[in-house]
């Protein structure tokens, strides 16, 4: 339950993130071509409550407002949530201890801008 609640506060925060970033840019002038950011979330079960309108636990009650927030950004496409495995899940490499051939893989998917 406590993954899922941490997915939707991530899920929330990434969003007004995006969202923000997505106004500063046409502030500047510069177009996005309509481009629809893409959220990537390694937790199926926040993905499915968040994008269905299934009534979630009681558990997660407190989480409703960011629950909500996302969905209706998801609903008015301005957002799109898809699942990543854990073992694809770039973020991994930033925010857990990894085996060496875990790091390996997913440092070999970054891309290093200086080349």
């Amino acid at each position: 339950m406590y993954s899922t609640e941490a997915e939707y506060r991530a899920c929330g925060v990434t969003t007004k993130e995006l969202l923000w970033t997505k106004s500063f840019l046409s502030e500047l002038h510069i177009k996005d071509g309509n481009i629809k950011p893409l959220i990537h979330c390694d937790n199926q079960s926040a993905i499915t409550n968040i994008t269905s309108n299934k009534p979630f636990s009681e558990k997660l009650k407190h989480a409703a407002i960011q629950f909500h927030f996302i969905r209706q950004h998801i609903q008015n496409n301005n957002i799109q949530v898809k699942y990543v495995a854990s073992e694809d899940n770039l973020a991994d490499i930033l925010t857990k201890p990894l085996k060496p051939d875990a790091f390996i893989h997913l440092r070999d998917q970054l891309v290093y801008p200086c080349n």
